[in-house]
């Protein structure tokens, strides 16, 4: 495994880890001609019939950067795996990315995958960082519900412990995160029959700015949920399978309940949701 540098939690963004892969030639190509013959069905050249162009006609005209993607997407993860019960102490929490090194025909391949560890939090006295954000916040004229008093305590305590605690992230989390937000961005403004240029103008924004300041959202927005999970783990809150159970029960639309009840995936966000829920509510109650 590499790395540049050692976390330290003063420095905030930090370099993703890595492993190798080596992969013989012999290992490639099945795949790679596979990949070419796949890829030919839909090319047209003159002289030829859709289909029929031979594969090492075909290979000539086909984008090579795009080819070699395609086979390292199917080589690597079995290997990638390998590699990761090989080496016990790595715990991969994002989408594994493939960087080609070397990838010239009939020659060994080597392909660095990058991806992200969950990161040690230290929280510190976080009590007390709860409670000096609670007395920050001023007393508020306008009339507030308890839910809108609540959001806003939680905003405020949720910027102090980024801020006093600052749990380093490695880039392509905030990366992954970044992208997502982008395309969040861009679904709201289709829905205003808006363009992401149209968008920039009116904010006066260029499209740097714009990526620099979902960059921002990204980190903090990561930063948090690490912090989210350290509290739980230190104060010992879960959510156990009764209270999932009993939230399912109280579900009267029985599609959805039972959409629930079936899919692992769905009690996995309700189970993320509870246990959202039973963080902040210990937040608050500090």
């Amino acid at each position: 495994m590499k790395k540049d540098t050692k976390p330290q939690q003063s420095k905030i963004v930090l370099p993703n880890d890595s492993v190798e892969l080596t992969f013989k030639w012999s290992q490639v190509e099945p795949t790679y001609k596979q990949i070419i013959k796949e890829a030919s069905k839909n090319l047209k050249m003159n002289g030829f019939r859709k289909g029929k162009v031979p594969a090492k006609v075909a290979e000539k005209q086909l984008d090579k950067n795009k080819v070699i993607g395609r086979v390292i997407e199917i080589i690597s993860p079995q290997e990638f795996s390998k590699e990761i019960k090989k080496n016990k102490g790595l715990a991969p929490i994002s989408r594994p990315q493939a960087i080609p090194i070397q990838t010239k025909k009939n020659k060994t391949w080597k392909v660095r995958i990058e991806f992200a560890q969950r990161p040690k939090v230290n929280l510190g006295n976080y009590t007390n960082i709860v409670k000096k954000a609670k007395k920050s916040i001023k007393k508020n004229d306008k009339k507030q519900s308890k839910q809108e008093q609540q959001t806003e305590t939680l905003n405020v305590i949720f910027r102090e412990l980024i801020k006093s605690i600052q749990p380093p992230v490695q880039e392509i989390l905030i990366r992954e995160q970044t992208q997502y937000k982008l395309r969040e961005v861009t679904q709201s403004l289709e829905k205003l029959n808006m363009t992401v240029s149209d968008y920039l103008q009116k904010r006066k924004l260029t499209s740097e700015q714009l990526l620099r300041q979902l960059s921002a959202e990204a980190l903090g927005f990561i930063q948090l949920q690490f912090i989210l999970e350290e509290v739980a783990r230190t104060a010992e809150i879960i959510v156990s399978q009764v209270e999932i159970d009993k939230t399912l029960e109280g579900i009267t639309d029985k599609k959805v309940r039972e959409l629930y009840t079936s899919q692992p995936q769905y009690q996995n966000h309700l189970r993320k949701s509870l246990l959202r829920q039973k963080i902040t509510d210990h937040l608050l109650q500090i």
